[in-house]
């Protein structure tokens, strides 16, 4: 986001990591003074407008909900706008601007009714750009065919290697609740992707996030934080020792590297890049 501000001078908060979780108002009251804009999960703006009461939706011009048709049921970004924007004034409330490709959630089941639920929640009405018929009629489309994969019986593997990637940095200062999560996308990702796929989701998502948080941590001036960042930190290090060590591993070994999925794109896009790389080639 900042990359795409014009003015240099904006101030962005990404409202992401732990820490976030043990706010109090004086800590969100600070951010709200010395930010413009925030960024962040629907579940932590839920967390702090509706479930602690720590701000108040009339503080925001403008709320900007990506993936809007995630907002059904009990969702956090549903209790944001029923519980927190809607609850206020109509002259108190913040614009809403909802972004998301398609409004169905789930199944394509009943969609009338899916996208009635969802402007009557938004208090809005759904529009699409035009999009002229040339560029549709230009587009074509290629079935791959993947064979059948069995990778069930790898998933108990795939958690025992995440909990061992992640106990040096377990016990002090990750909330195994979290190691839950990060667990069942690991067995997600190495479903779609293969071992590949894991190691980089793991290098460069989950450790990556962690050690911003332990430098985030390293900048504060209360020891308790300098004592989270400076174990964080050594657990992160530990943990990437761990990974590099096992590039070539018995997980490797074990798994497959990419998944057939995973392979076949990789060929149909190795295909189109090739095909662009003759063409550059023809011109030059």
């Amino acid at each position: 986001m900042r990359k795409q501000m014009d003015d240099k001078s904006v101030r962005v908060a990404e409202m992401c990591g732990q820490e976030i979780d043990y706010w109090d108002q004086a800590s969100w009251q600070n951010a709200l003074k010395n930010n413009d804009v925030f960024v962040g999960t629907p579940a932590t703006f839920c967390s702090s407008f509706v479930d602690k009461g720590f701000l108040s939706a009339s503080s925001f011009s403008l709320v900007i909900l990506d993936e809007c048709h995630n907002a059904t049921g009990n969702s956090p970004m549903a209790s944001l706008l029923r519980d927190a924007i809607f609850r206020l004034h109509p002259s108190q409330q913040p614009r809403i601007v909802g972004l998301t490709a398609s409004f169905v959630n789930g199944s394509m089941k009943d969609i009338i009714k899916k996208r009635e639920k969802l402007e009557v929640l938004m208090q809005a009405n759904l529009i699409s750009p035009n999009i002229d018929a040339e560029t549709t009629m230009s587009r074509q489309f290629i079935r791959i065919i993947v064979p059948y994969e069995d990778l069930a019986t790898m998933e108990s593997l795939v958690s025992r290697f995440v909990m061992t990637i992640f106990r040096n940095i377990l016990k002090n200062v990750i909330l195994q609740i979290e190691v839950e999560k990060w667990t069942v996308r690991a067995k997600i990702v190495f479903a779609g992707t293969g071992g590949e796929g894991l190691l980089f989701w793991l290098k460069e998502g989950i450790l990556l996030q962690l050690s911003n948080e332990a430098e985030e941590l390293l900048l504060r001036s209360e020891s308790a934080c300098l004592s989270k960042g400076r174990i964080m930190k050594i657990g992160v290090d530990a943990a990437r020792n761990a990974l590099l060590r096992d590039n070539n591993g018995s997980f490797i070994n074990n798994f497959p590297r990419f998944t057939k999925k995973a392979q076949s794109l990789l060929d149909l896009l190795w295909q189109l890049y090739s095909h662009v790389l003759l063409l550059c080639y023809s011109v030059s």
